[in-house]
């Protein structure tokens, strides 16, 4: 396996970071999995540290703040709550559903209190009281008692596949927030920069103005400047803190966000990216959608059953008592009798308006659908596939040619640098050198961002994201194994 490691140059004084080598050599003699570290503020000189990186590295591998999250999103998350309740109402459908299989016990009473007219004893007042206690086991229906049982079972099976796909996006949403939260501080942090030096500017030509030296023209381009890095900054702080928000209503956060934004940039810009033949090779049958729809196919051969043997005749076994009284013809009170029968009951619709009939028509109409949907899943998740490889491909030259870009806009704003502070060039034209600079900054960050929402999203869609199968070893509440038990099963 072959590790591409990316690192360049961040020239931001207030993090106290130092040029950098970019692009490590594949045929250079020192070993692939050294990476020079860009030192933080406060360390004293560079050191190289020997990096033995995975096989994957995912944006919460880099973040430590963002695995915290991740880590506490099962307990704390909107959304797993919701999958929680999902799956609470499939366990009330199952218990429905099993209940065809379980006797049912019903009783029944009633007192009347009535006048009669007879011709022997004449009017007689009296109460009359009825009551009734039975018990009934289905024991044959054709197949359709162990259909609705195994019906039962595959809603558990759909509410659990279903729960499974709203994680996975739930991750990726949090991943996507958090990198384009760290690409915003990034931004602002250079905002911040440029603005002080427009201002700076702005104090030097007001001075050389007022002693007549430039004219108002050059005094009002430099206010104007100072107005830009204003709403600039403006701009990047909101932006900063509506993905704060968002990402804290997503997965329940009340922590920090961006607490070491120095050493996050750090080893941001030393990940490794992994060329795409390494990774594992995704398995259509077991994608998330394919299974969904097979389940539903086997919740529809299920419905056939139960509907053809709405029509026939069901048999079950009752046993109960009964209490009544009989009425004399020459006695003015009735005589109590209790009665007990066990026995066979047959319940027979033999005709229904063809509604068992239309509901076999409508069922397997919905099976052969559902066939060419799962035939049409597969050939989707492999041309899916082979596009987010191809992507990867792409995002890690586009990581190269960025980190090359970089490169030379440090090279050209050094040389502003100087020829400015040798009054050859304007402070507008080395604003102008900066700018250039700290765009190809975000654009590294950008294509690295790129990259690793296009892993997560073909390690989450061949069913191999490793943050996922660390899930249920991590949960210490014993209720959530039966929410994460699909996304244990990636390998």
């Amino acid at each position: 396996m072959r590790l591409i490691f990316i690192s360049a140059l961040f020239c931001l004084p207030s993090f106290g970071f130092v040029q950098d080598e970019v692009l490590e050599d594949a045929n250079a003699s020192q070993d692939p999995a050294m990476v020079d570290v860009l030192p933080v503020e406060g360390d004293a000189e560079e050191e190289e540290v020997v990096v033995v990186p995975p096989e994957i590295v995912l944006p919460e591998n880099i973040f430590s703040e963002l695995d915290e999250i991740i880590y506490q999103m099962v307990d704390r998350s909107p959304s797993v709550e919701i999958a929680r309740s999902r799956l609470d109402e499939a366990e009330g459908m199952r218990l429905i559903d099993r209940s065809a299989s379980m006797p049912s016990i019903n009783t029944f009473a009633q007192f009347n209190y009535q006048t009669e007219q007879r011709e022997n004893t004449g009017t007689v007042d009296r109460g009359l009281y009825f009551w009734s206690l039975d018990a009934r086991q289905p024991v044959y229906q054709w197949g359709a008692i162990e259909a609705r049982k195994e019906m039962g079972d595959l809603r558990i099976d759909g509410a659990k596949t279903r729960n499974a796909a709203s994680f996975r996006q739930l991750l990726r949403d949090a991943r996507d927030l958090y990198l384009q939260i760290f690409q915003r501080r990034v931004a602002l942090e250079l905002a911040r920069e440029t603005a002080a030096i427009a201002e700076e500017d702005f104090e030097l030509v007001r001075r050389r103005h007022e002693a007549g030296e430039v004219t108002d023209i050059v005094l009002a381009e430099a206010e104007v400047r100072v107005f830009q890095g204003e709403a600039d900054i403006l701009n990047q702080e909101q932006d900063f803190a509506f993905l704060q928000q968002r990402l804290r209503t997503i997965t329940g956060w009340t922590g920090p966000i961006m607490s070491n934004f120095s050493l996050s940039l750090r080893d941001f810009l030393t990940s490794p990216v992994v060329e795409d033949d390494p990774l594992p090779r995704g398995d259509p049958t077991k994608s998330i959608a394919y299974q969904a729809i097979q389940n539903n196919i086997e919740i529809q051969d299920r419905e056939y059953t139960i509907a053809h043997a709405r029509n026939l005749p069901h048999f079950s076994l009752v046993a109960g008592v009964f209490r009544d009284q009989i009425d004399s013809a020459f006695l003015a009170e009735s005589e109590d009798r209790t009665n007990f029968f066990v026995g066979g009951l047959v319940t027979w619709s033999i005709f229904d308006g063809n509604a068992a009939t239309g509901e076999k028509m409508a069922t397997m109409a919905r099976k052969r659908r559902l066939e060419r949907e799962a035939d049409m899943e597969m050939q989707l998740f492999q041309s899916q596939e082979q596009r987010l490889r191809a992507t990867l491909d792409i995002n890690t030259r586009s990581i190269g040619i960025a980190s090359r870009l970089l490169e030379l806009s440090n090279q050209r704003l050094k040389t502003a640098e100087r020829r400015h502070a040798s009054g050859a060039i304007s402070t507008g034209e080395l604003l102008l050198a900066k700018s250039n600079r700290n765009q190809s900054q975000l654009s590294l960050i950008g294509a690295k961002i790129d990259y690793l929402i296009t892993l997560g999203d073909y390690l989450g869609m061949t069913r191999h994201d490793p943050t996922l199968e660390k899930m249920e070893s991590r949960v210490g509440r014993p209720d959530l194994p039966t929410i994460l038990n699909p996304w244990t099963d990636y390998r």
